[in-house]
């Protein structure tokens, strides 16, 4: 066994958090009904939808009413009671209206014509807040025209709105693949309330909000706007009809609400400006993924997969056809969850993660098999005085089966297929040295420290080191190493902030 030497610094496993107020997702999620807090809405990133809910006496809902507790769902129609029905029950237990105030702000049609993300956006409304304040106390305010906003806030405007009714009916006029388009799903080209922009703001108090069209969502975020809904009833009965919707760096936070949503696509909630997929390569993992796309597809979300497959020990073998998925995934999800979060398209971020497969090679080794659940007994057998080169993350079984190696020897039996792979002569690279599950973290240091003396032997340049249990297989003796290549795009990525339970930076 080689000596243990000083080594780069090391990304050490972080302590798993305490917290559990806050969970990742794309959909929706429910807090207890006693938080007494709002909650707050935040479109953070086309992987991670940072939505968190902590809901006080609000109610939402898909395709029923009148329901207790606090929940949040989507999906179609399931009630049986009908639409008019379900909103005059909604209504009648919601917010006091009066008529119109003389001091309300006098508004006028108008359009409005920007970028969002990357796209040119036209958008129209039958009141318009551009860069000016406007308060609105009680009344009613409407649009039936087809692609039209009810409010729509642009240009660091700012909107009160109080004890008051929003409707909006006329139809979407352009469909997409599955439903309405983009313009209305994730620009609010036929929504009730839209506001767009940093510092853009609407404030929607004890105010009843109807849209009975498609691609009618009721309140929309947009471009790093802000809004605050709060005591309001919220109906959609038409297709592609979101409640609260925030989108680009968009944030809504709304607190007693209650939202009936009803139609195809109807999330109460929502933030789903697309999923991507990232799937290891196994044959069950790929039919299973695909599957799940088609279905998400079906229900009118942009989504998409890529397939990673950065183990050199294999071509083909019991389980996928090409080589596995193996620790290289980490950063797959790094990388491209980190342009996600810089607002980047559903194709611009599955064009991200393919870089990184393209440029992530990893090789592992085991000492002692792993139990699978599942299976109750060994994945394969070895003796004592031999190792399995080139073992999966379930406990499969390597390529071959060699004598006892010293630390040194085995770091290098898995280095040098990954450096004939791909040519990192030259390069700036991130290293990590992975633990299996049961392999303690100062012999990861011990492989570490070969680790770095070989590559510089070689010329390669590290960036950076990993060393800690990221990718395992239960309690399997082992370990694996990952040669990421870096560009200067793909750098700035990695070094961007994370904040999850195994990676903290």
């Amino acid at each position: 066994m080689t000596s243990l030497k000083p080594s780069p610094p090391t990304r050490p496993i972080p302590p798993v958090p305490t917290r559990s107020d806050a969970l990742p997702g794309c959909g929706p999620v429910s807090a207890p009904p006693d938080c007494g807090a709002p909650f707050a809405l935040r479109r953070r990133s086309l992987l991670v939808a940072g939505l968190g809910l902590a809901t006080a006496g609000a109610l939402v809902s898909c395709g029923s009413s009148g329901a207790s507790g606090t929940t949040a769902s989507s999906g179609r129609d399931s009630s049986t009671g009908s639409p008019a029905a379900a909103s005059a029950d909604a209504s009648a237990a919601g917010p006091q209206y009066h008529e119109a105030s003389a001091s309300n702000t006098p508004l006028s049609p108008g359009s409005w014509t920007g970028t969002i993300g990357d796209k040119e956006v036209t958008l129209s409304g039958a009141f318009l807040v551009d860069g000016v304040t406007a308060t609105i106390d009680g009344g009613t305010f409407e649009s039936t025209a087809a692609d039209q906003t009810v409010f729509l806030v642009v240009g660091g405007g700012s909107l009160s709105i109080t004890n008051a009714r929003i409707s909006k009916s006329g139809d979407a006029s352009t469909d997409g693949e599955h439903g309405v388009d983009d313009s209305y799903s994730f620009y609010g080209l036929n929504s009730a309330v839209v506001v767009v922009g940093e510092g853009s703001t609407a404030a929607v108090d004890e105010t009843a909000v109807t849209t009975g069209a498609s691609g009618a969502n009721a309140v929309l975020a947009t471009g790093g706007a802000a809004a605050t809904v709060t005591g309001c009833t919220i109906t959609t009965t038409g297709e592609s009809s979101r409640g609260l919707h925030a989108t680009y760096a968009g944030v809504i936070n709304g607190s007693d609400l209650t939202i009936e949503t009803r139609g195809a696509h109807c999330a109460a909630v929502a933030t789903d400006r697309g999923v991507l997929a990232v799937v290891k390569n196994y044959t069950g993992d790929i039919l299973n993924f695909e599957m799940a796309i088609d279905m998400a597809k079906d229900e009118g979300v942009n989504a998409d997969y890529v397939i990673v497959n950065d183990d050199v020990a294999v071509k083909d073998s019991l389980y996928t056809t090409g080589r596995r998925g193996v620790a290289g995934t980490i950063f797959v999800h790094k990388i491209a969850g980190a342009r996600a979060e810089e607002g980047a398209s559903l194709a611009e971020v599955k064009a991200c993660a393919e870089s990184v497969i393209k440029n992530v090679r990893s090789m592992g080794m085991a000492i002692a098999p792993c139990t699978v659940p599942a299976a109750g007994k060994h994945g394969f057998t070895l003796a004592e005085d031999e190792v399995e080169i080139g073992i999966g993350i379930h406990g499969e079984p390597g390529t071959s089966r060699e004598k006892m190696l010293s630390a040194n020897e085995a770091a290098k039996r898995l280095l040098d297929p990954i450096l004939a792979d791909l040519d990192y002569s030259g390069k700036e690279v991130v290293v990590l040295v992975n633990g299996m599950g049961a392999t303690p973290l100062m012999e990861l240091y011990i492989i570490n420290s070969f680790v770095q003396d070989y590559l510089k032997e070689k010329g390669v340049k590290v960036y950076d080191t990993m060393v800690g249990n990221y990718m395992t297989a239960i309690e399997m003796a082992g370990f694996s190493l990952t040669l990421l290549r870096l560009d200067e795009d793909m750098k700035r990525l990695y070094d961007a902030k994370a904040d999850t339970l195994a990676w903290k930076k």
